[in-house]
């Protein structure tokens, strides 16, 4: 007789996890725009939910994936479950090029999950319909082609893991103390500013706060702050 370890989905060696491999039950999803991402141009899939493949007081993250242009696609406010054509009616496809499409194609290619998602009673113009779902996401590399060929690295959904419990995103960090514990652990694993930075902002507490934003997106400020040589903190 066959052993069913052979069949299993995830392989026999565990992968290695943490901020760029973890596994996460989408919590909350919503259409989004981020001031810091494109200089606003863009409207975002926000994916928020907490990882248990990361020690707790990191665990909180906010998945940001590229939908569509603002001149292509509308949203009534910054933060919201429905998203509409610029003219205000139904959408009926979405732009080819955005990494939304490709989570689209993988739903109902790769993954399968064509059944699931239509059970929710809902489409793609809704966000929560991804609500409840478990992912594993990791660091994929994108070639963007055209005019002026690029290629981008970002955490992106990459299986299916089916469904789970939604629970409540923790606020860990939001004290002076808290947050500096974070900024500073999260700086020293970083490979570069520009991961650093990545990590940050989905941060709430650095997202909402203009200072400590600028702070983060300046290289020689975060390294004085967080980095090898940072100064302590003051009450």
């Amino acid at each position: 007789m066959s052993d069913s370890r052979w069949d299993q989905k995830e392989g026999p060696i565990a992968p290695e996890l943490g901020f760029d491999n973890y596994t996460m039950v989408v919590s909350k999803a919503s259409f989004a725009i981020d001031p810091q991402y494109m200089q606003g141009t863009y409207i975002l899939l926000s994916l928020k939910g907490r990882s248990p493949d990361i020690s707790q007081e990191y665990a909180d993250r906010d998945v940001r994936i590229p939908v569509g242009k603002i001149t292509e696609l509308k949203v009534d406010s910054a933060d919201v479950d429905h998203i509409t054509k610029i003219d205000g009616g139904n959408i009926t496809q979405f732009p080819s090029r955005g990494l939304y499409s490709e989570m689209i194609r993988r739903a109902l290619g790769q993954w399968g999950i064509a059944d699931v998602l239509k059970g929710s009673g809902k489409w793609f113009d809704q966000a929560s319909i991804w609500e409840g779902l478990r992912f594993r996401f990791t660091k994929e590399t994108f070639e963007y082609k055209g005019k002026n060929p690029f290629t981008s690295e970002r955490v992106f959904p990459t299986d299916y893991l089916g469904t789970g419990e939604k629970v409540e995103i923790s606020s860990n960090g939001d004290s002076k103390e808290g947050l500096h514990a974070q900024l500073t652990a999260l700086h020293d694993q970083a490979a570069s500013h520009e991961m650093f930075v990545a990590f940050a902002v989905a941060l709430p507490a650095v997202k909402n706060d203009p200072e400590i934003l600028a702070a983060v997106t300046d290289p020689t400020e975060a390294e004085k702050r967080w980095g090898a040589q940072r100064e302590e903190v003051t009450a």
